[in-house]
């Protein structure tokens, strides 16, 4: 079996295993779910006949999709996550490979990814795939991928054992350095297998901003942003203090990047088919 088939079947596995409590992970929480809203609210192309959700698991974009578009389809390999998806008329579910997209080229308005990519063994194959089937003039979407400067600030400060006297980093580093062993714990998954199904994070070490966009330009992508998101403790910040001063901080590392590249923990970006 090859390494790609490998992380395919652990994907296939892990996200069996976990089903139940998928979608009581943060992203599903509200204030999460109406800033996703928002994005694609703010970037939805002029032509809305056909949009492709790549790796939509049990459904959080499209569930955002299906009342925007005449045609929506979902598409991923496990079975029991597509199952979770809600029933709509114009909504079509496709089990397959991402890396081998059956449809033709330059057939969508609209595709996108969420919290997905990180899970592929070769991304970039996959990134290739989702431009094929974009149409000239349309609009990718990725949101929710490790962004690598701020994995491997975790790394460092585990190592460095500087951590100790913050709740916050304890909590950080323990979501990143220390997850396989966790869920081990929690599912009984071998941590090998975990680490498989979350590749390009757990051992590619997740993304570079800037690599990122410059493979999106070399795709014959235009207009391509790649933005940083979710900084260090933003979620304390939020529910312990308040949405207000959460915004506040988001500003102002905004204001001050690429110098707080490293404490931001997750990248998204939008670009448009040349």
């Amino acid at each position: 079996m090859d390494l790609r088939q490998k992380v395919i079947n652990a994907n296939i596995e892990v996200h069996t295993r976990m089903i139940e409590d998928y979608e009581s992970e943060p992203h599903w929480r509200p204030e999460n779910i109406t800033k996703v809203k928002n994005r694609i609210e703010g970037i939805l192309p002029k032509q809305r006949q056909k949009a492709l959700d790549v790796g939509a698991g049990t459904g959080f974009l499209t569930r955002m999709l299906t009342p925007l578009f005449d045609e929506v389809y979902a598409v991923d390999v496990t079975q029991a996550m597509l199952e979770k998806i809600p029933s709509a008329d114009n909504l079509k579910i496709v089990i397959s490979p991402a890396e081998t997209l059956p449809f033709q080229e330059n057939t969508f308005d609209f595709v996108c990814s969420y919290s997905f990519l990180h899970h592929l063994y070769e991304p970039q194959i996959v990134l290739e795939e989702m431009v094929r089937v974009l149409k000239p003039g349309g609009l990718l979407y990725v949101d929710l991928e490790p962004n690598k400067s701020y994995w491997e600030l975790m790394k460092r400060l585990d190592s460095s054992r500087s951590f100790e006297n913050s709740s916050v980093l304890l909590r950080e580093i323990r979501s990143t350095v220390y997850i396989e062993e966790q869920i081990e714990a929690i599912y009984e998954l071998p941590k090998e297998v975990f680490a498989n199904a979350e590749y390009s994070k757990s051992i590619s070490g997740g993304f570079l901003i800037d690599d990122l966009e410059n493979q999106l330009v070399s795709l014959g992508l235009k207009t391509v942003q790649v933005r940083p998101d979710w900084f260090l403790g933003q979620g304390v910040v939020m529910h312990e203090k308040s949405f207000e001063l959460s915004n506040s901080i988001d500003e102002y590392l905004r204001f001050i990047f690429p110098a707080s590249k490293e404490l931001f923990k997750y990248i998204w970006l939008t670009a448009e088919k040349g």
